[in-house]
């Protein structure tokens, strides 16, 4: 018995120093979330993704006929509009779809020595096109167009008709864009286009080689 107490009295005393303080509490799980950092802002413009150029501005266009036993020609100035949608397969290099239009009111039309001076004359073209930027941070590009082309000029062979020729044609173009906005920039080009068109009717085949130059303003996204 004097030695299972001695024992007894052995384990208490070494329990001893711990009975007079408190469990150590458990430790905290952090569940809180760092603040995530700004976005990066872009610290120059790139020519990449998505491209719309809108192209106003105003030129001149003529063109040239073969009639079969007569010959014609018209020339006049002309308002264009053109769009442009595509993307950029690579940084300054964009490819799309083309739609550019020239139209002109009270254009001259010499034919046989008939002249009329209120002729309505159009141009439609529609095509692939490429657009390439010298520096992909720049503005300086280059382009060009071909596709399906069609040409409607009034009173040319029967007044008070309008003949449409259909063929094929194409433009290239030179300018500059500046950035105005981190997606957006304005500028202006130089663009010439041509265009070989023909038209069959029961009265004769027609003709049509027809040039066209103008100055416009531009306006991109890209």
């Amino acid at each position: 018995m004097k030695l299972a107490a001695g024992v007894f009295v052995c384990v208490l005393l070494s329990l001893a120093p711990g009975l007079g303080h408190a469990a150590e509490p458990a430790p905290k799980i952090d569940l809180s979330v760092p603040e995530q950092a700004p976005p990066v802002s872009r610290k120059y413009h790139v020519h990449e993704g998505f491209y719309l150029r809108v192209n106003l501005g105003v030129g001149a266009l003529g063109s040239d006929y073969d009639l079969g036993e007569q010959s014609a020609e018209s020339h006049g100035g002309t308002l264009g509009l053109d769009l442009l949608i595509g993307g950029t397969p690579a940084k300054g290099l964009a490819i799309g779809g083309a739609l550019l239009n020239e139209a002109g009111v009270s254009h001259n039309v010499e034919q046989g020595g008939r002249s009329l001076s209120d002729t309505n004359v159009r141009l439609t073209l529609l095509g692939p096109f490429v657009d390439g930027f010298f520096d992909p941070k720049g503005g300086f590009h280059m382009g060009g167009a071909v596709g399906l082309a069609a040409l409607a000029v009034q009173d040319l062979k029967v007044e008070d008709e309008t003949d449409t020729l259909t063929g094929f044609g194409g433009a290239a173009w030179a300018g500059y864009d500046a950035w105005v906005a981190d997606e957006w920039a304005i500028g202006c080009l130089v663009r010439a286009g041509g265009a070989i068109t023909t038209k069959s009717a029961d009265s004769g085949d027609i003709t049509a080689s027809t040039f066209s130059l103008g100055l416009m303003l531009t306006v991109l996204n890209h």
